[in-house]
């Protein structure tokens, strides 16, 4: 079913809220940010620190 504004009328874009600065999260930010973060994630740093206990494990008693 396409976008809907609030009236009900049809709308260009999708809006899925707001960002802390007041910028609208649309699609196209979303896949500029999942993007960045694929071209970041190192995986097989992630999964050599499976198991392993967390930044916080020493602080919880």
């Amino acid at each position: 079913m396409p976008p809907t504004d609030a009236a009900g009328t049809l709308s260009a874009e999708q809006i899925y809220g707001d960002t802390k600065s007041g910028r609208p999260i649309t699609e196209e930010l979303i896949e500029h940010l999942a993007d960045e973060a694929e071209r970041s994630y190192d995986a097989d740093e992630f999964l050599a620190s499976r198991g392993k206990p967390g930044r916080f494990a020493s602080t919880v008693t």
